[in-house]
């Protein structure tokens, strides 16, 4: 290679390597650009603040909060996340959950197999588990009227201890009208416990009383039971296990990229859904 030659590849050489360093230190500032524009048009495109943006940070903002292990006799066993930032309840039989968070708190109920979605308001949240509670059981646990009794410690936290103040006739059973649902009998009596150490916003609260078709007292519900007019006491749902911890806060939303659907039965509804309703 001549002298000139040299020279000329040398400098072209030096100009590549300038090239590259002034590309890579501008890289931080093309992504951060990026971001906001992101973050722009979500804004423009008015995404619901129930669903996690596509572009968040791996390593979601956590929160202090609670875990519950619940379990019912309908469902079956329940995981309950909660915290000032949102509620999730994970129904580990029908592989579903309903989420919700502030502001807005409009409540969705998930599919992470089907990747989808049915989300309503607050005041149309209806109790998923009034239709088999009424099918198999016959009964409205929302209806029974509870008065407060006592205070307990449950799992280190207080709990409130409320009954029925007086038991119902076998005639005001039978005599009481049935619904669309065929849920507005009530059982005989009703024990329940509740707590409201927790300090979380009400709606929470809600839409966990509401889930299990529970009466609306204060706090979040750790065991109910009832007794039908043969004396016979049903234990219908109650905690097994309570501990504080932190939840990430996007576990309250619904994932990015879920579709949603019009009806919540195409969300939870499966075959083996369709084989037991044919029954009745």
């Amino acid at each position: 290679m001549s002298p000139s030659n040299l020279k000329t590849h040398w400098i072209a050489s030096l100009v590549a390597l300038l090239l590259a360093g002034a590309s890579a230190k501008a890289a931080p500032l093309n992504s951060s650009a990026n971001k906001s524009q992101a973050k722009a048009s979500d804004a423009a495109a008015g995404r619901p603040s129930n669903v996690a943006n596509s572009s968040t940070a791996v390593g979601s903002p956590k929160s202090k909060g609670w875990l519950l292990e619940q379990t019912d006799r309908v469902d079956g066993d329940r995981t309950v996340y909660l915290s000032p930032k949102g509620i999730r309840i994970v129904n580990k039989q029908s592989r579903t959950a309903i989420v919700a968070c502030p502001p807005q708190w409009r409540v969705s109920t998930i599919s992470d197999s089907k990747k989808v979605y049915f989300e309503c308001t607050l005041d149309k949240f209806d109790n998923p588990l009034s239709k088999p509670i009424a099918v198999v059981y016959g009964v409205n646990l929302a209806l029974i009227p509870m008065k407060k009794k006592s205070v307990a410690t449950r799992f280190g936290v207080s709990a409130n201890i409320y009954e029925s103040p007086t038991r119902l006739k076998s005639k005001e059973f039978w005599n009481t009208p049935l619904d669309e649902k065929g849920a507005h009998r009530l059982p005989s009596s009703g024990l329940g416990e509740f707590t409201d150490d927790f300090h979380l916003p009400e709606p929470e609260t809600l839409i966990l009383l509401r889930t299990y078709g529970l009466p609306k007292e204060p706090g979040i519900p750790l065991s109910f039971q009832y007794s039908d007019q043969d004396n016979d006491v049903h234990k219908f749902m109650h905690t097994y296990s309570l501990q504080p911890t932190e939840v990430a806060d996007d576990l309250f939303k619904v994932p990015a990229g879920y579709k949603k659907v019009a009806h919540p039965e195409q969300v939870t509804r499966t075959s083996e859904n369709d084989g037991v309703e044919a029954l009745f």
